[in-house]
């Protein structure tokens, strides 16, 4: 598998790296896009003393999801690069467009620190179609 690294000196293309397996949870997504952000060129001068990939702006497609199979083969309808997405009023906004069958949106800024949990809601009131009472304030249907 191929991605970039950063080894603390230099960013460079390493084509030697293991193919990830998903655990228990989790899910493999085939990156199809990715972007570099203020994080990484930080990342790049030594921010928090990250060694690692870099990149947490990315779309891409689930290729294996060994406990969320309805998972597997997902994938992004459509890309607007250059655009911050934020409702009106600067909240979140995560669930069922009520008008639009088959359509889930995730929308916030906060994509690092609460993408973990916003994937794990969201696949779950996807396939489980239980809805989780924490984002009540933050329905689409607010808009409507």
């Amino acid at each position: 598998m191929r991605g970039l690294r950063w080894d603390g000196r230099e960013l460079r293309l390493a084509t030697d790296l293991p193919e990830p397996m998903p655990g228990p949870g989790e899910a493999l997504v085939q990156v199809r896009l990715a972007g570099i952000c203020r994080t990484d060129l930080e990342i790049c001068r030594g921010y928090l003393g990250f060694r690692g990939t870099p990149g947490h702006e990315w779309v891409g497609e689930v290729v294996d999801a060994p406990t969320r199979p309805a998972l597997a083969g997902a994938r992004v309808e459509a890309i607007r690069v250059g655009v911050r997405p934020m409702p009106r009023d600067e909240r979140p906004m995560v669930g069922a467009l009520p008008s639009v069958d088959g359509f889930y949106v995730v929308v916030s800024h906060s994509g690092v620190t609460l993408g973990p949990l916003w994937g794990r809601v969201a696949a779950a009131e996807i396939l489980d179609g239980a809805l989780d009472p924490r984002l009540a304030p933050y329905r689409p249907a607010r808009f409507l």
